[in-house]
């Protein structure tokens, strides 16, 4: 190595290599993943919620409809961190019989509760007849399928890896979106009052994939096949993962009002078990 005045200017390994340190990151690693674009069930992002929706006796005073299918269903690991999600918004379903509420079973129980829920069809099933009683439900339903990654205030999220999944069975029916939306007032000043109003949200950067092989061109490679695994809370269908790693990072800033959304263009859902993406992120304070 190199001195000069108790400095040390140039540090080399005993064969002349330059000495390499690791340094940690600064931050928080954070996960997150899309709704699954195979079931409307999990399209929470841009859901609608609901309070004391009437529902309709299907005649057998057992079932009850709502207007709505496709209610969000956060309870059973459709979703991933859905625990953060419920700290975040109410997603809950509730359901009163004249007032008074009355208690879901959950999918995997044999036993207890008063109703079993039809997330998909927007209905709920009672273990005993319920006559000559009013029944109304609290939950959010399906709008489209756009999925919103944002930043906390005074934090940005730099997005490192991702990955794309799809179950063998998967009906690839739609372009998946990856865009970045900004505030035009930012991002294209030029455009504000012509003609959107100041603070509108526009997309400053899309990338479309149109066909799963334009899934697979961009990704670096693919994961081993996962097989049908889990049981009654695992997969019925072979599982397929294509990564993606950036060789630089994706920042997206909360003092730039940027987020991500990823959605399907025509909201035209897949066929089969799954098709999500997932971000693999460090949250850091903004500099």
């Amino acid at each position: 190595m190199t001195i000069n005045d108790g400095m040390i200017l140039d540090a080399r390994q005993d064969d002349g290599a330059t000495l390499v340190a690791e340094t940690g990151r600064t931050g928080t690693e954070i996960v997150r993943a899309t709704h699954n674009y195979c079931n409307k069930t999990t399209w929470f992002g841009d859901s609608t919620r609901v309070e004391e929706e009437p529902l309709y006796n299907s005649g057998d005073d057992l079932t009850f409809s709502a207007s709505f299918p496709n209610w969000i269903d956060m309870i059973h690991g459709k979703v991933h961190a859905e625990d953060y999600y419920n700290s975040q918004a109410d997603y809950s379903v509730k359901i009163r019989v004249d007032g008074v509420e009355k208690t879901q079973r959950m999918n995997w129980d044999s036993s207890g509760g008063d109703y079993v829920v039809n997330y998909a069809s927007g209905s709920v099933t009672f273990f005993a007849p319920v006559t000559n009683s009013d029944v109304t439900a609290d939950f959010n339903y399906a709008n489209d399928s756009a999925w919103f990654l944002v930043p906390p205030d005074g934090k940005s999220l730099n997005i490192e890896d991702a990955e794309a999944q799809f179950s063998g069975d998967v009906a690839y029916n739609d372009s998946i979106l990856f865009q970045v939306w900004g505030p035009i007032d930012i991002f294209a000043p030029q455009l504000v009052d012509n003609p959107y109003p100041s603070g509108t949200k526009i997309p400053i950067a899309t990338e479309e994939f149109k066909t799963l092989d334009q899934i697979i061109d961009e990704a670096q490679g693919a994961y081993p096949m996962i097989p049908p695994i889990g049981g009654p809370r695992g997969k019925t269908q072979v599982t397929y993962g294509f990564p993606f790693k950036y060789g630089t990072v994706r920042e997206i800033k909360s003092s730039l009002g940027m987020e991500l959304r990823v959605s399907l263009k025509n909201n035209l859902i897949f066929g089969g078990e799954r098709a999500t993406a997932t971000f693999y992120m460090i949250l850091k304070n903004e500099e």
